[in-house]
């Protein structure tokens, strides 16, 4: 079994989130809809990992300011993580607050193909904070997203605006 996990649930104005950390950093964040998996332990104040705290606060900063002024993100607990996933978040971590940039932009800069960055992207554990939600197909037609296309048009209408 894994580490420990513990967890909480934030209300943001896209729905509930499940904020999750080990005692290497944040591990999770993700849409409550998503589900919990079974070995994660919900905390109460006097056990929450500081990564948590930070994550709390980092969300409710980006809730009312997502225009780079949501403050230091936690630490995360890249431990599960490969390097060309690394790599991939990376850049899409440069993507700017209400902008958003194609699979194959993202290819093309790694020299590698739209689907294994659709991949990489697709298996981004921390939404919002690493924005895969700013990724977007060729066209610029709006493409999966682990919280929903709804989420991913309201996120993106929300960090323009």
């Amino acid at each position: 079994m894994d580490e420990w996990v513990r967890y909480v649930t934030q209300v943001t104005p896209w729905g509930d989130m499940v904020l999750a950390a080990s005692d290497k950093g944040l591990v999770a964040m993700r849409f409550s809809d998503q589900g919990i998996p079974g070995h994660w332990q919900p905390c109460t104040g006097a056990d929450r990992p500081a990564a948590l705290v930070a994550a709390v606060a980092w969300l409710v900063q980006f809730s009312r300011h997502p225009q780079g002024r949501a403050g230091k993100p936690p630490a995360l607990d890249e431990s599960r993580i490969t390097p060309f996933q690394r790599k991939v978040w990376q850049q899409m971590d440069r993507i700017p607050c209400g902008q958003t940039q194609s699979y194959a932009d993202l290819a093309q800069r790694l020299g590698t193909s739209p689907r294994a960055v659709g991949r990489a992207v697709g298996s981004n554990p921390w939404l919002l904070l690493r924005p895969c939600h700013r990724v977007v197909g060729a066209s610029g037609a709006l493409t999966g997203y682990a919280g929903g296309l709804a989420r991913k048009k309201a996120l993106l209408a929300f960090e323009a605006s």
